[in-house]
C-alpha cells in the first residue's frame, strides 16, 4: 500500500502523537493520585477503628505495629498529596511516574519487611502480613496507567522483593511463633485485609470504566472513519484524522502520475432518462474505475460527474498509472459487452495520463477541507483526456510517462505510437504524446490543432 503520508510522518504524526500520549498519562497520574489519598485515609480510618478492639496495653508488638502500619500511611498520602500539587502546577513530567510507581513498591516492600522483623517471625511467614494485601491494590494503580511496561515493571518488582523477603530471618525470634501467627489472623487484622481488598476491587471498578470509555470514544472515531471513507480515499482517512492539519496545509511537493477518465457522450446519453438510470450507470462506471485504482494502489482524487481523477506517488508510480488505465480501458470493455448483450449501446472512454511535479496536501477552509494534489502536471492530464476526442485515441499519454513507465528499447513500447500535437488546449508549443495501439483507435491523424 502507498504511503501518501510519509513525508509527514517524521515530524508532524510524532508531533501530534507525543502530546497526547503525554496528556493521557498525566491524566492517569493524577487520577492514581487523587486514589493513593483515599486509600491512605479509608486505611487509616479502619486501623483507628479496629485498633480499639486491641488491648494494647503490655504488647509493644502491636504497638510497633500499628505505629510501622501509620507512618507508612502518612508517607503514602504525603506521596499521593505531593504529586496531585505537582500535577496541579504543571510540574509533573510522564518519565516521574516510573519514580512514582518504585515509591508505590518500595513502600509496600519496607512495611511488609517492618511488619516481619517486629513480629519475629522467620520470612516463611512474610504473606501472613496484612500489608501483604496491598499488593492487588498497587498492581490496581498498575493498571489506570494502560501502560503493559508499568504493569511488567510492578510485578516484577513486588515478585522480587517479597521473594527476598521469604529469606529473611530476625535476628530476634519471637519464643512462641504460633501463638505470634495467630495473632496476626485475628478479626482486627482481617478487617484490614477486608478493607485492602474493597480498595483494590474499587480501584479496578474506577480501571473498568476508564477502558469502557476509551473503547467507546475507539468505537465512535471508528465509526465516524468508517463514514469518511465514502467521501475520502480509504488510504488516507486514518492518517488524516491523526495528522496536524497545519501540517498537512503545507503540503508537500511530490512526483505524481495523473489520470483522468471521461466518458464519451453522457450527456448525449442521459437525456431523456430516468434519474435512476443515470444513477445506476454512474454507479457501475465508478465502482470499476475504485476496483482498476485499488489494483495498483492508486487514489482516487475526486469524481467529476462523468469523469474520474486517479493519481499515484510512489514507488513506480508511472507504470502503476500505465497498468491502471490500460485495466480502466478492459473494465469499459467487458462492461460494453454486458450492455451489448442487452441491447444497450457500448459505453466510451477517454483516459490521459502524466508525470510530474505536484503539490500533495490539504487545501480549503476550516468549514470545508480537501485533500488533493494540484498543479500544472494535473492540468496537463485533464489535456491529455481531452485529446482523446479530436485524435479518436482512448488513452493518451505523456512521454515524460512512457520514458518512466517504460525503458528505451523496450518490446512494450511497441504497442505505443506516436502523436506530434501542435499544441495542447491552454498550452504552448510542440508536444510529443504517445497513443495505446491496443487501446483501439479512429482515425488517427498523425497530427491535430488542439488549441
Amino acid at each position: 500500500m502507498v504511503d501518501l503520508l510519509k513525508p509527514f510522518r517524521g515530524t508532524a504524526q510524532a508531533n501530534v502523537a507525543r502530546p497526547l500520549l503525554r496528556e493521557a498519562q498525566i491524566d492517569a497520574e493524577r487520577v492514581v493520585a487523587r486514589l493513593r489519598i483515599a486509600v491512605s485515609v479509608g486505611l487509616f480510618l479502619t486501623i483507628f477503628w479496629v485498633s480499639n478492639e486491641i488491648p494494647i496495653e503490655g504488647q509493644a508488638y502491636i504497638q510497633r505495629q500499628i505505629l510501622i502500619a501509620v507512618a507508612t500511611l502518612g508517607a503514602y498520602f504525603v506521596l499521593g498529596v505531593l504529586s496531585l500539587l505537582m500535577l496541579h502546577r504543571g510540574w509533573f513530567r510522564s518519565w516521574m511516574i516510573w519514580i512514582v510507581v518504585t515509591a508505590d513498591c518500595l513502600f509496600l516492600f519496607v512495611n511488609t519487611a517492618l511488619s516481619l522483623i517486629n513480629s519475629g517471625l522467620p520470612g516463611d511467614n512474610v504473606f501472613t502480613m496484612p500489608s501483604v494485601w496491598l499488593i492487588p491494590l498497587i498492581l490496581s494503580f498498575a493498571v489506570l496507567r494502560f501502560n503493559p511496561a508499568i504493569q511488567i515493571y510492578s510485578l516484577i518488582f513486588i515478585v522480587v522483593s517479597h521473594g527476598v523477603l521469604l529469606t529473611l530471618t530476625p535476628e530476634i525470634l519471637v519464643a512462641d511463633p504460633f501463638a505470634q501467627l495467630q495473632s496476626t489472623l485475628r478479626r482486627p487484622p482481617n478487617v484490614v485485609r477486608l478493607v485492602m481488598v474493597a480498595l483494590a476491587g474499587g480501584v479496578l471498578v474506577v480501571a473498568a470504566l476508564r477502558t469502557r470509555r476509551l473503547l467507546r470514544r475507539s468505537i465512535l472515531e471508528a465509526t465516524q472513519k468508517a463514514k469518511l471513507t465514502r467521501y475520502l480515499p480509504s488510504q488516507i482517512v486514518g492518517d488524516l484524522a491523526e495528522q496536524d492539519p497545519d501540517a498537512l496545509r503545507q503540503g508537500q511537493e511530490r512526483q505524481a502520475a495523473v489520470l483522468f477518465v471521461d466518458i464519451r457522450g453522457f450527456t448525449r446519453w442521459s437525456e431523456g432518462r430516468a434519474p435512476e438510470d443515470v444513477g445506476a450507470f454512474i454507479t457501475e462506471f465508478r465502482r470499476r474505475i475504485e476496483r482498476a485504482a485499488r489494483a495498483h494502489d492508486g487514489i482516487i482524487d475526486k469524481y467529476i460527474g462523468d469523469a474520474a481523477m486517479v493519481f499515484f506517488v510512489g514507488e513506480d508510480e508511472a507504470a502503476r498509472g500505465v497498468a491502471c488505465a490500460q485495466e480502466v480501458l478492459a473494465e469499459i470493455a467487458t462492461w460494453s459487452d454486458q450492455l451489448r448483450s442487452d441491447g444497450e449501446d457500448a459505453v466510451a472512454v477517454g483516459v490521459g495520463l502524466h508525470l510530474g511535479p505536484v503539490f500533495l496536501g490539504v487545501v480549503g477552509t476550516q468549514d470545508r477541507l480537501e485533500y488533493t494534489v494540484l498543479g500544472d502536471t494535473v492540468n496537463v492530464a485533464a489535456r491529455l483526456q481531452d485529446a482523446c476526442k479530436p485524435t479518436g485515441q482512448k488513452l493518451i499519454v505523456s512521454a515524460d510517462v512512457l520514458d518512466a513507465a517504460l525503458p528505451a528499447k523496450a518490446p512494450a513500447r511497441e504497442d505505443w505510437s506516436a502523436l506530434q500535437m501542435s499544441g495542447l488546449r491552454g498550452r504552448s508549443g510542440e508536444v510529443v504524446l504517445f497513443g495505446w495501439l491496443d487501446g483501439g483507435s479512429g482515425d488517427t491523424p498523425s497530427k491535430a490543432s488542439l488549441s
